[in-house]
């Protein structure tokens, strides 16, 4: 399965947000509404922004230790002129979804949810690809979905909202649910949207690392290396 950095950084990487807006856009409406959200939680955490520039790797390694169920670090990259890439430190993987699907109606951009997960015996296999725009639709402000996910030993594929003009939907008739959607496809589909999704050289080099300081409360912490032992993950 292809992967960005041969999964050295899954799963931090197995799941990444996209954002159609300046690295500097996009870090200064998302510090905005933590400290909104803090506010509202009647807390103050300090926050430390981190601007820096290097390689992807260099901005990735910032992103461990591994945390649940706070989520104390963010990861801004900058991707080419148009894009920006959201990670985090969730210990199941980046979360993305409030975060590009609110980011998109505040900020009025379009933003994506990518998934690609190997299907192994430790992790349940995913090919997604998630579109949401500023303005309500059917369901919330999503677009498009596309995803096929292993749901706990059965493979799924669903589909829901607007055609994109780049999809191969003569795929989607495929006799194997697997060959429906791939993730060769999920890279040609983010291409076409002006992302080389799996292309470590596409990102950066500027990048914004964001930090709550606030203490972590029950939580589980653990090292990038110990969750890759538990999921099985092998970089290449």
């Amino acid at each position: 399965m292809v992967a960005l950095l041969g999964e050295r950084f899954a799963p931090i990487t197995s799941r990444i947000g996209f954002l159609r807006a300046g690295l500097a856009e996009v870090a200064e409406a998302l510090t905005a509404w933590r400290r909104d959200l803090a506010q509202q939680d009647l807390g103050q955490p300090f926050e430390v922004v981190v601007e820096g520039t290097g390689p992807l790797e260099e901005a990735l390694a910032r992103v461990p230790p591994l945390t649940a169920p706070q989520v104390p670090r963010e990861l801004l990259v900058q991707v080419g002129e148009e894009w920006t890439a959201y990670f985090n430190c969730w210990i199941l993987g980046t979360d993305t979804f409030s975060t590009v699907a609110h980011l998109a109606e505040a900020g009025g951009w379009q933003t994506l949810r990518v998934a690609c997960v190997p299907n192994t015996k430790k992790r349940f296999g995913a090919v997604m690809l998630v579109i949401y725009g500023p303005e309500p639709t059917d369901w919330l402000n999503r677009v498009r979905l596309i995803q096929l996910i292993n749901d706990g030993g059965r493979w799924t594929f669903d589909l829901a909202g607007e055609v994109q003009p780049f999809e191969e939907v003569e795929a989607y008739g495929a006799r194997l649910k697997r060959d429906r959607f791939t993730p060769e496809m999920l890279e040609r589909y983010c291409q076409a949207l002006g992302v080389d999704v799996f292309n470590a050289e596409a990102y950066g080099p500027k990048y914004v690392l964001i930090e709550k300081q606030n203490e972590l409360v029950n939580a589980r912490t653990v090292s990038l290396a110990e969750r890759q032992a538990e999921l099985g993950i092998t970089p290449t």
